[in-house]
């Protein structure tokens, strides 16, 4: 692995889980990066972004992860936010080592870290919400 280059992706679809929208999500990341490089001069960071304009469906997710991770060789991935495809993106992601983050995986299977190891969840867990 290529240490001077970093790539993510982020990786959403049309969905109305969450109110997260994907332009804001871009727009942050982007300013983060711009942040970084100065501090970080020998690294190379590229930000690859895809947004499915359907709603979320596992299979398509899933399919664009694996072109991005073979093709582009990606080192992390945030996103996606609804449920059906981070469910088999994150299995992916756990089998390549790969980071994901997300703001989704609000359900409680998403706790079995035995299942998604590399997922890393930066919401409420359903687990956790007590009434």
């Amino acid at each position: 692995m290529d240490h001077s280059n970093v790539t993510l992706l982020l990786l959403m679809s049309d969905q109305s889980e969450l109110p997260v929208e994907y332009e804001l999500v871009k727009a942050t990341l982007q300013l983060s990066l711009e942040d970084l490089r100065p501090k970080y001069p020998r690294i190379n960071f590229n930000l690859l972004t895809r947004k499915d304009p359907r709603k979320c469906f596992n299979n398509v997710m899933a399919g664009m992860a694996a072109e991005y991770y073979y093709l582009d060789r990606i080192n992390a991935i945030i996103g996606p936010i609804c449920s059906k495809g981070l469910d088999s993106v994150a299995r992916l992601a756990s089998h390549w080592n790969l980071p994901l983050i997300t703001a989704g995986g609000v359900g409680v299977e998403f706790s079995n870290k035995n299942t998604f190891k590399s997922l890393t969840r930066l919401s409420f867990s359903l687990g956790f919400v007590l009434i």
